[in-house]
Order: C-alpha cells, then sequence, then structure tokens
C-alpha cells in the first residue's frame, strides 16, 4: 500500500506523508468504501518509529490511541496487536524514554491478562525494546539495571514455557 511504502521510505516528512493519507482515508471511508485496518494504522506507527523525529515517539502513541478509541467503539478491523504496541515501544525506546517505553509494555501486559488475547501477548521484541530503552536511557542511573529485570524476567518466562520471549541476541 501507499502508507506502507511511506512508512518505509527515508525521505524527509515520510512519516507525515503516511500519516497524511491515513488521514484522508478516514475522512473520506463514507465516500469512498475505502477503510482503514490494523495494518495501515501500524505501519503509519512504523513509519513514526522509523523517521528519526523528535516527536516521532508522541505521534506514534496517539496513532495508538486512535485505534485503541476506534475498536472500543466497535470499528474491529482497527484492533491494535502485538506488532501495534511493540512498535510504538520501539518508538520511545529509540529516544531512549524508558519509563514511557515501560508504561506501554505494561498496559500491553495487563491487557493481555484481562482479556487474555494472544495478539496482545508481549513477545521478545516487545521486552527488547524496553531492555533497548533502558539502555540508552540517560536520566536514570539505574538503567542498566533495569534493562537486566526485563532480561532476566524474560529467561523466567521462557523457562515456564514461553517461547515467544526467548531472549536472543538484541536482549
Amino acid at each position: 500500500s501507499l502508507i506502507n511504502a511511506w512508512s518505509k521510505s527515508s525521505m524527509p516528512n515520510a512519516a507525515q506523508r503516511a500519516q497524511d493519507i491515513l488521514d484522508y482515508m478516514e475522512y473520506n471511508q463514507e465516500v469512498s468504501g475505502i477503510r482503514p485496518n490494523d495494518v495501515s494504522y501500524t505501519s503509519v506507527i512504523v513509519g513514526w518509529t522509523n523517521s528519526g523525529d523528535p516527536s516521532a515517539a508522541k505521534n506514534a502513541e496517539k496513532i495508538l490511541l486512535r485505534m485503541e478509541k476506534l475498536y472500543e467503539k466497535g470499528v474491529t478491523v482497527v484492533k491494535p496487536n502485538v506488532v501495534t504496541y511493540s512498535s510504538c515501544i520501539n518508538a520511545y525506546s529509540k529516544l531512549g524514554q524508558a519509563r514511557r517505553a515501560e508504561e506501554l509494555l505494561q498496559r500491553m501486559q495487563s491487557q493481555y491478562e484481562k482479556d487474555g488475547d494472544s495478539e496482545l501477548k508481549p513477545n521478545v521484541f516487545s521486552y527488547n525494546a524496553v531492555i533497548r530503552a533502558w539502555s540508552l536511557c540517560q536520566d536514570d542511573p539505574n538503567g542498566a539495571h533495569r534493562a537486566e529485570l526485563y532480561l532476566r524476567a524474560m529467561e523466567r518466562k521462557y523457562k515456564e514455557g514461553d517461547i515467544s520471549v526467548k531472549p536472543d541476541i538484541y536482549s
């Protein structure tokens, strides 16, 4: 899709272009019959994550919040999933904003535990993004310790049989 192409582009303002297309799709969906879905929204989040823009993480989270609100209203095709949340977590990770990355991981974990929905279950990518965030965090002297706690949690969950959080070379 065009949104996906822009989300992967390294051109300046590519993420904004992807979001503009999403906004256009939302605004004109009744007339055009073309409705954005979870892939459309997640692609824009990925675009922001990869943009290098200082406001990328906040823009990514705004898209996530839009998805959550639409899903709560019954628009099931925009249901956020592990890729959506993990991409948003990764946006904060790249900026070293570990607390916010951690909060999103905890929110995703709580939602998974509440609903039992496997599409919301944090995986190795989710945890690695939080570990990376803590490793890049400059405003907390305990960042390395916090990163290690997440690695230990991954190891524990893996030993308990959760193969989706098996630590890898990025952990």
